[in-house]
Formats: structure tokens, sequence, C-alpha cells
């Protein structure tokens, strides 16, 4: 019981959606607008920088905490492989709680604010290099779905050669951020698409105007 607690806290936290609150906050209900998602890249498109960066804060520190600060209370008497296992199912947890919440029958966001928070609690040098990767990036493109993936790439890139695990014990971890750019991948299938075709939303656009039905995703963070 104590190894499924953490997991079970880190699922329930992931799956509070900050951006569609404070988007109510706001007096907009983000699901209707831009792309229809429920993180901060749609949260700052629709609501401005006063919420959408709250909204990133939120959606970052719901992946770190978890990790971080919660599951290691229930770590004490674990082996490294044990440990690590609880860590990378607590990320996990967290990450899947944004992508597909209980509160909003699980359509979700495309977690890569959470995941970036979880991996900071996990491999905060590896996450940091995927980071600034990600910003450089955006600086360069404003497409947040390729700085998204080009991060992901880098913090697998740097784990593998660089950074283990923080218990010594790596293939939890190492299975973790593998598994985390596949996510990415597969949530991004929609951008890829409009990227390809040049249609691809830039950051800093302004949102298009209320929509019955999304047409399609874009990248989320």
């Amino acid at each position: 019981m104590q190894t499924i607690l953490p997991i079970m806290i880190a699922y329930f936290l992931g799956a509070i959606p900050f951006g569609l609150l404070l988007g109510f906050i706001a007096g907009e209900d983000i699901r209707k607008q831009g792309s229809g998602n429920i993180g901060a890249t749609n949260t700052l498109r629709i609501c401005g920088a006063k919420f959408g960066v709250p909204a990133l804060i939120l959606d970052i520190l719901k992946g770190y905490a978890p990790v971080a600060w919660i599951a290691p209370l229930f770590l004490a008497d674990s082996t490294a492989t044990a440990a690590n296992t609880v860590l990378a199912l607590t990320a996990l947890a967290a990450i899947a709680g944004h992508n597909f919440p209980i509160y909003l029958k699980f359509k979700g966001g495309k977690g890569v604010a959470t995941s970036a928070g979880a991996l900071l609690g996990l491999l905060p040098q590896a996450t940091g290099v995927g980071l600034v990767v990600f910003f450089l990036m955006v600086s360069l493109t404003r497409y947040v779905s390729l700085s998204s993936t080009c991060a992901a790439i880098a913090v697998v890139t740097t784990h593998n050669f660089f950074e283990k695990s923080p218990y010594g014990e790596a293939l939890p971890v190492t299975l973790l951020v593998w598994l985390i750019l596949v996510l990415v991948v597969v949530r991004h299938r929609s951008n890829y698409r409009r990227l390809w075709l040049g249609t691809e939303n830039k950051l800093g656009k302004k949102a298009d105007p209320p929509q019955k039905a999304p047409a399609a995703e874009e990248s989320q963070a």
C-alpha cells in the first residue's frame, strides 16, 4: 500500500486541469477556443500571460511535486530498484492524470509541462538540457510542438549518456524517459501533419474565434 499511495496521489494531482480552471477565472472556456486543449499553451493563447504563465507553473509543479516531495516519503526502506520503479510509476501517473483526467472524462492535454516537471524531479541535469533545447527551438521557430519533441529527444540522449537515476538503478527511469518520448510523439501527431502542410500555429499568434468543435489539437506545454 505504501508504494501504491504516491502513485494514486500523483494521478489525482496530475488530473487537476489548472489551465481550464484559470480560464474559468478569466471568464473563458478554453476548451471552446483556440486548439481546445486544457493546458498552458492554449491558456496563454486565449487568456494571455496573466493566466497562461501560472497555468504553466502549476502544470510543471503537479509533475514535480509527486516525484520530488511525495514519493520519497514512502521510499525510506526501499531497494534502489524498488525506489526507482516507484518514482518512475509516480511520474507516469502524474503525466497520465494530465493527459487522461478523470475529472474531465479522460479528455486532457498532451502532458509536456507535467512531463518536464516529473523529469525535473528525477533527472534535473537532463531536464535542464531539454529545457535549454526547448526555449532555443521556440525562439527560432515559434513552434511549441516541434520544440517539445526536440526537448524530449534531448532529455533521452542526455540521460542515456550522462545522467542516471537518483537511486543508482537506471532501468525503470530509462524506460520512463523513452515512454515519455513516445507519448510526446503520439500526442503530437496532428501537429506534425500541420507542420508538414505549413498550417501549424506559432506561439504568439492570436487565438482563433470560438469554435463549436475544435478541428485539431495543437501542442500543449
